[in-house]
């Protein structure tokens, strides 16, 4: 298992540990399903779903766009 996908399977194991028991239950019903239907895996909505910020900008262009772009309406009081 390449290290990406145990990250993903990591981060999906603490969102499902604290669930109730009928929970997981169900959720592994519906696996076990989808597993039995055996469906080709589709790996971009992997992709798209944790993938990397897609840009031609470089992340400096981006930074500073995003500065360039806050503004603020806040009124100073004089002491």
């Amino acid at each position: 298992m390449k290290i990406s996908n145990l990250h993903i399977l990591n981060n999906y194991w603490g969102l499902i540990e604290t669930l109730h028991t009928n929970w997981k239950l169900d959720l592994l019903d519906k696996l076990t399903q989808s597993i039995q239907k055996n469906s080709p895996i589709n790996s971009n909505v992997m992709k798209n779903a944790f993938g990397a910020w897609a840009s031609e900008q470089s992340a400096e262009q981006i930074i500073q766009e995003l500065r360039n772009s806050r503004s603020t309406n806040r009124q100073l009081e004089e002491l």
